[in-house]
């Protein structure tokens, strides 16, 4: 799923949107699958988004602005949604680690859309499209027999939103804070990939066995793993 690389690949900037809506039971989330013919990342779940393109930086420095435009045409392309930049709230940020073939500085945003806004993907790099709950226990998404592959960033923040019961709540706390970023770092282990955030212990010295504060994502045949104890 992971292309891996030896060198390390220079940042391409690139921006992500979460698409929330109420529902009958509460908070949905939308969720695409990218083509599974796609050698990077093909067949996993992901939010809508893209990288940066030279016509997104057009009168623009603001790197947030540029991000929140980049968004705007990513899911009006993917899915013919339509949405205004400033209706997209930052959610959060990450950055590939270093050894993954494609890297990306990527900001995450959240968007409302109404429970009858249609989607219709693009056929192309997108093929399918499933709107969850956000309080669907994330084993039935992403377990040995689950039905959806995904990759650590769109896992996470599955697992943020799932504290939410409605777009309100939601985007409340998202004004009321500031966005989170995420810098991990990647190394092999026996049976797959650990994915280690600022706050672990072992962040520094990549030393995965030793005592103390644990912030990482363990990624085992497809199977992910969040702990979060500090």
């Amino acid at each position: 799923m992971i292309e891996i690389s030896n060198t390390i690949a220079p940042l391409r900037l690139a921006a992500t949107v979460i698409l929330i809506r109420d529902g009958n039971a509460g908070l949905e989330v939308l969720l695409l699958q990218r083509n599974k013919a796609i050698r990077h990342m093909g067949g996993i779940w992901v939010f809508p988004g893209g990288k940066v393109e030279a016509s997104d930086q057009e009168d623009i420095s603001n790197i947030l602005q540029i991000s929140r435009k980049t968004a705007v045409r990513e899911t009006s392309e993917e899915i013919r949604i339509k949405l205004l930049p400033k209706d997209l709230v930052p959610f959060s940020h990450w950055t590939t680690p270093e050894g993954v073939k494609k890297r990306f500085s990527t900001w995450f945003f959240v968007a409302h859309v109404d429970s009858g806004s249609e989607v219709l993907v693009d056929g192309g790099e997108i093929t399918d499209y499933r709107w969850i709950k956000a309080n669907t226990p994330i084993s039935e998404l992403n377990g040995e027999s689950g039905p959806i592959r995904l990759a650590p960033p769109t896992f996470i923040s599955l697992l943020e939103l799932s504290k939410f019961s409605n777009s309100y709540s939601l985007l409340e706390a998202l004004h009321a804070r500031e966005p989170i970023f995420f810098e991990p770092k990647m190394i092999s282990i026996e049976d797959g990939l650990c994915f280690l955030y600022r706050e672990d212990v072992a962040y520094k010295h990549l030393e995965i066995n030793v005592d103390g504060v644990r912030h990482r994502t363990y990624m085992r045949k497809n199977v992910l793993e969040y702990i979060h104890e500090f």
